[in-house]
């Protein structure tokens, strides 16, 4: 039973018990207490997806060993992704970017080089759009699979895994992700990459990763330099603290090789 369901039947038996025990305005106040308590909690829920208040996501990997799993969202894009998968060349690193769908179709030999150099690829809905997350299932999982035919018709892999834009989840995403047959993939490190300071975002990626850690990044919406920094130089940092680098399939302990598109 998801926390979502819980909060829901927690919510309607304690109106039921205050309509019935309550008179007047106390019956009254109690009835708008419950409503706001529960408003807030699924906001936060719908907010942050390590809740796991709609559905279980995958945030982190198993902590016997110290491997972390580098992932970018919002690309490929042109500009950037190329020089990020230099950097992860240049050590050896492979990663997992989740596209959109929109933006393989617009960069297909990124899209392609990502998996030619055997990085993961995951899916981030076709359009990216704000509302996204406002959809219901059908709707939603049609913006899941739009963008698993993108991805698959550009790259010939079909992803695994789904990471919906700014990690909002509803109510509604369980049923989609298992209409589509992906799993759901959060973080537990989170990079607050845009627009700041290189030397600020590695300090803060380095101090909070753990064994296991999913750390978030972008390869679309950030600068080119400043990626390069920021990747470069997490990757030396922890690298030097005793850290390898693996996928988030190889992370969850998903077998190995993508898994190609019929």
């Amino acid at each position: 039973m998801s926390r979502f369901l819980i909060a829901t039947i927690s919510a309607l038996a304690a109106m039921g018990i205050a309509v019935w025990a309550a008179e007047g305005a106390m019956r009254m106040w109690l009835a708008v207490s419950i409503v706001v308590v529960y408003a807030a909690l699924i906001g936060i829920g719908v907010a942050f997806i390590r809740m796991d208040f709609f559905c279980k996501a995958l945030h982190r990997g198993p902590a016997h060993d110290a491997r972390a799993a580098l992932t970018f969202d919002d690309g490929p894009d042109g500009a950037v992704t190329p020089r990020i998968l230099d950097v992860l060349k240049s050590h050896n690193v492979r990663a997992t970017f989740f596209c959109i769908g929109q933006r393989a179709i617009e960069n297909p030999d990124v899209a392609k080089r990502i998996v030619s150099e055997g990085h993961e690829i995951g899916n981030h809905t076709f359009s990216h759009g704000w509302w996204s997350n406002l959809l219901l299932a059908r709707a939603l999982a049609m913006e899941m699979s739009h963008a698993q035919e993108a991805i698959a018709s550009t790259t010939g892999i079909a992803p695994r895994y789904f990471r919906p834009p700014m990690g909002l989840t509803n109510p509604h995403t369980r049923r989609a992700l298992g209409e589509v047959g992906l799993g759901l993939v959060g973080w537990d490190v989170r990079s607050f990459d845009r627009g700041a300071e290189p030397d600020a975002v590695i300090d803060r990626v380095v101090d909070r990763v753990r064994p296991g850690s999913i750390v978030l990044l972008h390869d679309g919406g950030v600068d080119a330099d400043s990626a390069v920094e920021v990747v470069s130089g997490i990757i030396s940092r922890l690298k030097a603290k005793g850290f390898t680098f693996c996928t988030v399939s190889e992370l969850a302990g998903a077998p190995d090789g993508p898994e190609e598109a019929s």
